[in-house]
């Protein structure tokens, strides 16, 4: 396989087995101090075991598993942990963590949250509300609650896929085909779309918002999952390839990857040196009154969200 880093624009070739492989990944010191490797043993048995007998269906029926099959269900678990258990979603779920590293000792304040947000999270200058609005969510996040673990994000990780493999599961599946085979992948597998709009400044996008869930299977096929109905089977035009590519490429964490076949394909996909990051917002809170009227409150709301860029 080849790959290409979005730092760098760095190619380099792949092994399939292990382009996205982290070791220990999912390591953590059970209660006799044990290194525990139990979170992979389950994923393997659990949810890869079943999902890959369903995709080779797929590969032999050329169609989506049927609504309410075991082999739907499958996948749609296999779906839902290949959104949540991928570095990205670590490294957001423990942002407050690195903030402290950063920190070295010092106390939290807007001035040092805006300098990580530059120099560590965003790669630009933020907005001073935007810095204010971080401070206040890892400042929550580090005098009240516990400092982000291995053990707190895969707990996470698990009770997040098996929420979402029932909403997946019961969406419109259908499998999107391009017999020239030309699509590519990345380490951000499960692609969450949307239309681009004037809102993607300020709001990101989830599986009720999604207007598309693609998932890359091979160079020939993606399962698309909507929630409106669509054909089971759907061609794809060098068009809707183009703008899958880009799309996945846009979303990626670190890389994109390809077959060697498609080398000039994947060198020819725009890689930004940074990817999509949590953004932070802080505004008041209105309400409307007796006559409709929207009214400022005095109370504050924390939004945050996934930048689409």
């Amino acid at each position: 396989m080849v790959a290409v880093r979005r730092r760098d624009g760095g190619r380099f070739d792949a092994n399939p087995t292990r382009v996205a492989a982290i070791n220990g990944f999912y390591d953590f010191r059970a209660e006799d101090g044990e290194v525990s490797k139990d979170v992979e043993r389950f994923l393997a048995q659990v949810v890869e075991g079943p999902a890959s007998s369903a995709l080779a269906a797929i590969d032999a029926s050329g169609r989506p598993p049927a609504p309410g099959s075991d082999e739907r269900h499958a996948i749609a678990s296999f779906i839902a942990f290949q959104m949540v258990r991928t570095p990205e979603r670590r490294a957001e779920m423990m942002l407050a963590e690195s903030v402290a590293v950063f920190l070295d000792g010092r106390q939290l304040t807007d001035d040092l949250m805006a300098e990580y947000l530059e120099l560590v999270h965003l790669g630009f200058k933020p907005s001073t509300r935007e810095a204010r609005a971080a401070a206040m969510w890892v400042g929550y996040q580090l005098n009240h609650l516990d400092p982000g673990t291995t053990e707190m994000t895969i707990r996470i990780m698990y009770d997040t896929a098996t929420t979402l493999t029932p909403t997946l599961s019961d969406m419109h599946w259908s499998l999107a085909v391009d017999r020239k085979e030309r699509l590519i992948t990345a380490d951000q597998p499960v692609l969450i779309w949307k239309r681009p709009s004037p809102r993607d400044a300020y709001l990101g996008v989830g599986i009720q918002s999604a207007d598309e869930i693609r998932v890359p299977l091979d160079p020939s096929k993606q399962l698309v999952l909507r929630h409106r109905s669509r054909p089971e089977v759907i061609r794809l035009s060098s068009d809707d390839v183009a703008a899958c590519n880009f799309d996945i490429a846009t979303r990626c964490h670190a890389f994109v990857v390809a077959s060697p076949r498609q080398s000039t394909i994947v060198e020819a996909v725009p890689l930004r040196e940074r990817g999509p990051v949590v953004r932070f917002d802080v505004g008041f809170r209105y309400e409307r009154d007796e006559r409709g009227r929207l009214m400022k409150t005095e109370d504050e709301i924390l939004h945050t969200w996934l930048s689409r860029l």
